[in-house]
């Protein structure tokens, strides 16, 4: 049972960072709208928001825009990051059930399988000896 709960544990741990990164990734989207609205309400007279950033960008524009992209691309990063996470996690907690249905559930039988360790001591020699029933 002990690959159930190794399973269950990162399925658990991955679901954690999932959600760290799915609030990351909403705080990265609400700066990338914020300097959005702000490059909107102040365009120069005749030009539409469409384009701004990328041909002709007005000099005053150029740290507005440069802060957008690297906003949306933290947008896009901690997508994908927790996109992973989440991958992880579904994929663990299949893996735990599937396990956790299909593995034998019996107890073990005395001595079977268990290994035994005997100490040796005798005149100028010492050790262990390590014995298995099979």
């Amino acid at each position: 049972m002990v690959p159930a709960v190794i399973l269950g544990s990162v399925a658990v741990a991955a679901t954690a960072g999932a959600v760290i990164m799915l609030v990351f990734k909403n705080s990265a989207q609400n700066n990338a709208n914020t300097v959005q609205t702000e490059i909107v309400n102040n365009l120069p007279a005749g030009r539409n928001a469409s384009g701004i950033c990328t041909t002709n960008t007005p000099t005053n524009f150029k740290q507005a825009c440069a802060d957008y992209s690297t906003d949306v691309n933290q947008v896009n990063q901690d997508a994908t990051a927790g996109n992973i996470f989440a991958g992880v996690a579904i994929a663990s907690a299949v893996g735990a059930v599937i396990y956790w249905v299909v593995a034998d559930k019996a107890p073990l039988k005395s001595g079977y399988l268990q290994p035994v360790v005997t100490p040796t001591v005798g005149y100028r020699e010492g050790g262990l000896s390590l014995s298995m029933k099979f």
